[in-house]
């Protein structure tokens, strides 16, 4: 690179003119800009959204006013008294954390599809239940509506499970969830898998801990409040049907025991999508249903 020692002293005709006086606008450029510089305030906990310029007094203004978000369809979140929310187009996602309170920002997803219908509705003859039967409407869900089913054990030896399944493209990761709160049943296996494989992950539902977890499979849970924990497993999934199941259990590591006929545990919002984590709840009902993605900008107001 060369160095310029005297610029002043070139004219237009130097090769190395317009090289300096290009360098010298851009840097005008950004020193404008930063004595004119915009500030920006965003506190989610307060609810406080400002903005202003040096030497004059900062605006305030909604969320929506500063922050514009792009979805073509609606999208969940969990609301600031720590219940799940779907909210419509175009809306900003402004999260909170289930348990503090606290409001985490604006959540912004990818687009994604919850493959299992009737989510919340584990009667429907699309969840097929062995051992088992389903008791509809049994307690308040995470949306706060009493709209949570209860699974309840049968008085037989083996497992007791509902499970819905769909159709999987080979070689892609996939990620079943689901809301769950213990009952006099606080071991539960959430399945993922293909035709006669019972595998995925146990989750005590009593303490928030995650038990043995099957080889290819990864496990998550989270508190959502209330007694409620979302659970997820992921694995890569081989081509054609895979299956989603939800077994009560009697302890951590096996499906199999002897029910008394009465005991189980709640079940709320099943999910299962292509990627390698759990996103925002997606309900459904007779169909698939898909998120659509978010795109946010930050809005440019003049001094």
């Amino acid at each position: 690179m060369t160095t310029i020692s005297d610029p002043s002293a070139m004219t237009p005709e130097d090769p190395r003119w317009l090289s300096w006086f290009m360098q010298r606008r851009r840097f005008d450029r950004l020193s404008r800009k930063a004595q004119t510089g915009a500030s920006l305030i965003t506190d989610f906990a307060a609810g406080v959204y400002e903005m202003g310029y040096p030497g004059q007094r900062r605006g305030s203004y909604e969320l929506s006013d500063i922050v514009k978000v792009s979805r073509s369809t609606g999208g969940g979140i969990i609301n600031q008294i720590g219940q799940f929310e779907w909210v419509g187009n175009d809306v900003p996602r402004l999260d909170y954390d289930p348990v503090t309170l606290q409001p985490l920002g604006i959540l912004i997803e990818e687009q994604r599809t919850n493959l299992l219908p009737y989510s919340s509705d584990f009667t429907n003859p699309e969840w097929t239940k062995i051992g088992a039967s389903v008791s509809a409407n049994a307690v308040n869900a995470v949306d706060g509506t009493l709209s949570a089913d209860k699974i309840v054990e049968g008085a037989s030896t083996g497992r007791h499970d509902a499970t819905s399944n769909t159709v999987t493209a080979a070689a892609t990761q996939y990620t079943a969830s689901m809301y769950l709160k213990a009952g006099e049943r606080n071991w539960v296996k959430l399945r993922l898998g293909a035709s006669g494989i019972l595998e995925g992950a146990w989750f005590d539902l009593a303490t928030g801990a995650i038990g043995t977890i099957n080889a290819g499979y990864s496990a998550s849970i989270r508190d959502e409040g209330g007694g409620w924990y979302r659970c997820s497993v992921t694995f890569t999934a081989p081509a054609g049907n895979i299956f989603v199941g939800i077994h009560p259990c009697a302890v951590d590591g096996s499906i199999n025991y002897t029910g008394d006929g009465t005991s189980g545990i709640y079940i709320w919002g099943a999910q299962l999508e292509a990627g390698p984590f759990a996103t925002s709840y997606i309900p459904t009902e007779a169909s698939q249903v898909t998120r659509a993605a978010d795109a946010a900008s930050v809005t440019t107001l003049s001094p």
